[in-house]
């Protein structure tokens, strides 16, 4: 059971799921699903406009009032989420282009 599920299989599984989000493409996948940064900053934008609008706002101090203090608390996982894909896209998009000819060499020569 162990030569089935081996260190080797685990390996292309991450590179393959790393493959399959680097090529996300922003503008047909992602903002369709809202799935992208800006969206986000658009949607504290419009709370903390809204929150402002209830009298919210800042003390004598300077320090801010209700519920918009400092960002808006720590980010939800589905902004995480998209953190994550855009880092990925960000820095493994030249890296993973040797990686995969290394792969892709290996598999020619060692099946």
């Amino acid at each position: 059971m162990a030569g089935w599920f081996g260190l080797g299989r685990v390996a292309y599984f991450a590179l393959f799921m790393v493959n399959a989000v680097a090529v996300l493409n922003k503008e047909r996948f992602l903002a369709p699903l809202g799935l992208t940064t800006s969206h986000f900053h658009q949607q504290q934008q419009a709370a903390f406009a809204q929150n402002s609008a209830y009298g919210a706002g800042f003390d004598s101090y300077g320090m801010p009032q209700g519920n918009m203090g400092g960002g808006g608390g720590e980010p939800g996982i589905k902004m995480r989420a998209v953190q994550l894909v855009d880092a990925v896209r960000t820095l493994m998009r030249i890296p993973l282009i040797p990686i995969n000819i290394l792969v892709v060499f290996y598999l020619i020569l060692f099946g």
